[in-house]
């Protein structure tokens, strides 16, 4: 360069800024459902309910959103290693995955061993929930004369028998299923690359660039 040359600062917001007197500040996330999913989860699974209809909702909802929040997680880290994610694998269901996501970060994913095992029973009830199908539900049971008698006269004390998903739709289950999945981001959060952590460790997680007037 000679010693006539000029450096001319060019504004990259120029065509965007208000006036000379606006000053960008620019604040960066990156979010996954999988925090405000186990949230609810978890908030299902430890609500009070004392009637059993009120047990049965909760115990479904946290079910549902632990499973949600395993997909959701897994798309968030598979992002993060993974090339391509979304164009490639989107359609994959959560365990195959968590196999690849586990395959890109060389990490053994022990299917026989916890958290895996829950995981897989989740996934599994989650699509008996997205995908229910009617079943035939039958119950016997012996009654002696005198029972035989006051269940004739009183309709209303006949027991409605549960159905397979409905027995499935427990609090326990709803606390083992938010267990599994706080057991499944530890293990994940152990064995992610360092540099990848700090985007999945919180919602509330952020960075960002600001422009200061020349008096500041």
């Amino acid at each position: 360069m000679g010693p006539d040359t000029e450096f001319v600062y060019v504004d990259p917001y120029k065509d965007e800024r208000p006036s000379p007197n606006h000053y960008l500040a620019e604040e960066h996330r990156y979010f996954s459902a999988h925090h405000l999913l186990l949230e609810t989860a978890r908030e299902a699974a430890e609500s009070p309910r004392e009637d059993p209809t009120g047990q049965r909702q909760a115990a479904l909802t946290s079910i549902a959103m632990s499973a949600l929040t395993v997909e959701a997680l897994a798309n968030a880290v598979g992002n993060l290693v993974i090339e391509r994610w979304a164009a490639d694998f989107d359609r994959l269901s959560p365990i195959p995955k968590l196999r690849l996501i586990c395959q890109a970060i060389s990490f053994d994913m022990q299917p026989g061993h916890e958290p895996w095992q829950s995981i897989g029973w989740l996934v599994k009830l989650r699509n008996r929930i997205a995908h229910p199908q009617p079943e035939h539900v039958q119950a016997r049971r012996w009654l002696n004369a005198e029972e035989a008698r006051e269940l004739s006269r009183n309709r209303m004390e006949i027991d409605i028998p549960d159905s397979e998903l409905e027995k499935e739709l427990t609090l326990a289950n709803a606390k083992r299923a938010v267990a599994a999945v706080d057991a499944l981001i530890k293990l994940l959060m152990d064995v992610m690359p360092s540099e990848h952590k700090y985007a999945l460790e919180s919602n509330l997680s952020m960075s960002g660039a600001y422009e200061m007037p020349p008096d500041v």
